[in-house]
């Protein structure tokens, strides 16, 4: 493709936009060669990143099918971003050998993701099996330990204390594998003193986990108070019991002495032994 024909085919782009794509899509132009000559403001928010080379977008493995797709002039593609994420869409061929490519309702799908994730009040992360942050959502509930800007594109193992890192990878591995949900607690020194975080995590269709991040320090400092206030009711109980048993035996113990007193007739320390026993009552009131 000439240079005059890129400089063109830039230049419309926005109309090719609008002539081929809807309101809700995602739209690529590509040269042959794979050089992105326009993209509208879907397609920057569903690849993810921003890039001159189309084919750096989508994942290694899916480069080839694709390059397949348009060699072919096929009218479909079905492919994963380079973050892995499943995208279908449509082809068509324009002068010069550039090619549209479309993603369906996009805008849509994106916009329903946004709005449930927007609604969760924790932090959220997207990172990859090597442990790196793709997408993130902070918390309204409070801050995290890094800033999303500082976290996009990095590893955990960059961004956490050793110990945490490990642990983080070692649960990223098995939700891989295992493709069920796992769940730890760290905590992490702030300013304002120690945190207790619980975090959960999912694997994704894609090859990337999700996980959920919770400040859990009020609720951990909440619980350790109740079981400190149940401890102190047990250890009274037991007191209690153990102080109420010593009058309550000495008093079965009179009652037995008025009882034989009774049956053998003799009444001389009965009385006694009566006296004794209310004593006994009134220092229990």
């Amino acid at each position: 493709m000439t240079e005059r024909s890129l400089r063109r085919i830039s230049g419309i782009g926005p109309q090719i936009a609008r002539s081929t794509g809807g309101e809700q899509d995602a739209l690529w132009i590509v040269s042959r060669e794979g050089q992105i000559l326009y993209a509208n403001a879907h397609a920057d928010g569903l690849a993810a990143r921003v890039s001159d080379d189309f084919l750096s977008l989508i994942a290694l493995e899916d480069r080839s099918a694709l390059t397949t797709v348009i060699e072919n002039r096929e009218a479909r593609f079905a492919v994963r971003t380079a973050e892995g994420r499943p995208i279908v869409g449509e082809v068509a061929y324009i002068e010069g050998d550039a090619v549209v490519l479309t993603v369906r309702g996009a805008l849509r799908s994106s916009a329903r993701a946004r709005a449930v994730l927007q609604s969760i009040p924790d932090l959220v992360f997207e990172v990859t099996a090597e442990g790196r942050c793709v997408r993130f959502k902070s918390s309204f509930l409070g801050e995290p330990f890094v800033s999303g800007d500082r976290f996009l594109g990095r590893t955990v193992v960059e961004c956490m204390p050793r110990n945490v890192a490990d642990a983080t990878m070692a649960m990223i591995e098995t939700a891989l594998r295992t493709r069920a949900v796992q769940r730890i607690e760290y905590r992490l020194a702030r300013a304002s003193g120690p945190r207790a975080y619980e975090c959960r995590m999912t694997a994704t269709d894609h090859g990337t986990v999700v996980a959920i991040v919770r400040d859990v320090t009020l609720e951990r400092e909440t619980q350790a108070k109740l079981n400190a206030t149940n401890e102190a009711l047990q250890q009274f109980t037991f007191l209690a019991s153990h102080d109420l048993r010593a009058p309550l035996r000495a008093i079965g113990q009179l009652a037995s002495f008025i009882e034989e007193d009774l049956e053998l007739g003799d009444a001389s320390d009965t009385s006694a032994h009566i006296q004794d026993l209310k004593e006994r009552v009134k220092r229990m009131d």
